[in-house]
């Protein structure tokens, strides 16, 4: 007769099995968590899985040559927040993703973006006030696809994803005579207003009375905690993950050039390139010129814009804006040469040493500071004896106005 197993090794049997199940359960759970994780990584890169190696080791390659892991893209993300004023472009047709900064040509750059979808040129008569408007402008931006289309183009080396910078203190001044001397109205109601300065009307009273003048340092100092993109640095209008990912930067100093490079470089489905679609004429007074030809005049040290900068920079504000916006000078995806407005071989040298209360101040001093500094100017008398006149600074103002379009 077959000896039946004992009760003590049937409950011997049961353990070992369940301890084998156990360690298996473990191993498939360590097992499913490390190919979730490869392919959450995996899935930044899905789109593009097999348009090239770079991507199927998770990487990608920017201007400089350097390989970097894919980011990928949040909500939260600076250039992702639907119905912003300064969205990111696209044109499909080419492949085109273009970040566009305030001052530093983007209404030009707009105009390009309505000439591929097909809108005639833009109406003198309208405002472009409209331009910008993004719920008017019928322009397509970054946040009308999806996050997985965008995380495409903003990942994929078949996107080409531009940007245009300008030289930093040209910047700051084309705001200031933007938005401070030629349109008043706008600095008034973004720094002087009671949302921006509380219930201080003292203080909202002199932050306007300034904007009838051409008062540059009270401008600089002012922004410093009244943000706007018009003044806001250009590193700071850029998630610093999507700097790494952009591989087209150009200059507004080269600004003709470099934009007849970037559209000679993006093609369309049929092998023409923007530049020969919509580039090389049809721009200008006449309608003959190329695109952006008219802002090869534009630079800080050609024409009416030095002669403006010289007219508006102290060795001060020079230092100031060094200080403030540092970060232009030592963004790793850009570079801009340190220009210096002043040399120690002057024959008017000013002393730094009268600028180092001011560079110290931390913001919220310095509206206390200037609204000092304004009650003594209005106190302040030349060597007669007389009154100061401040009409010389608004005949000054006046005379510059001519160059100011070209400037701004």
């Amino acid at each position: 007769m077959e000896q039946r197993p004992s009760h003590n090794h049937r409950r011997k049997k049961h353990r070992i099995s369940i301890i084998l199940i156990s360690i298996c359960s473990i191993f498939l759970c360590l097992r499913s968590t490390q190919t979730e994780t490869w392919f959450g990584d995996r899935h930044l890169s899905s789109y593009q899985s097999n348009q090239s190696t770079n991507q199927s080791t998770n990487q990608s390659t920017n201007q400089s040559g350097n390989r970097t892991t894919l980011r990928e893209l949040q909500r939260t993300d600076i250039i992702f927040q639907p119905g912003s004023w300064d969205g990111v472009l696209v044109a499909e047709e080419y492949k085109l993703i273009f970040f566009p900064i305030a001052k530093v040509g983007c209404s030009e750059w707009k105009l390009f973006f309505r000439r591929i979808m097909g809108f005639p040129p833009w109406d003198q008569d309208e405002r472009l006030f409209y331009l910008h408007h993004p719920g008017r402008n019928g322009l397509t931006y970054l946040t009308h696809y999806s996050m997985g289309e965008a995380q495409e183009m903003l990942t994929s080396n078949t996107w080409t994803r531009a940007v245009f910078l300008r030289e930093p203190k040209e910047r700051l001044l084309s705001a200031f005579l933007d938005k401070f001397v030629k349109h008043p109205g706008f600095f008034q109601q973004v720094c002087c207003s009671q949302a921006a300065l509380g219930s201080d009307f003292e203080a909202q009273r002199y932050c306007i009375d300034q904007t009838s003048g051409a008062n540059f340092s009270y401008f600089l100092r002012r922004t410093l905690d009244c943000s706007n993109p018009h003044w806001n640095s250009q590193a700071s209008t850029i998630d610093m993950k999507w700097w790494e990912m952009i591989n087209f930067v150009g200059y507004m100093d080269n600004a003709s050039a470099d934009a007849e490079k970037l559209l000679r470089s993006v093609t369309s489905s049929n092998g023409t390139t923007a530049w020969d679609d919509y580039g090389s004429t049809g721009w200008g007074e006449d309608g003959t010129s190329a695109f952006m030809a008219r802002r090869s005049r534009s630079t800080p040290h050609t024409t009416g814009s030095h002669d403006v900068i010289d007219m508006y920079y102290s060795k001060c504000d020079e230092a100031f804006v060094e200080k403030y916006w540092a970060e232009e000078w030592e963004h790793p995806m850009y570079h801009f040469e340190r220009i210096h407005l002043f040399h120690d071989d002057d024959d008017e040298d000013e002393d730094l040493s009268d600028c180092t209360d001011m560079l110290l101040l931390q913001s919220e001093q310095i509206e206390e500071a200037i609204v000092s500094d304004g009650v003594d100017n209005q106190n302040q008398q030349d060597e007669d004896g007389e009154n100061y006149d401040h009409s010389s600074m608004l005949d000054t103002n006046a005379k510059i106005r001519r160059i100011v379009d070209e400037s701004v």
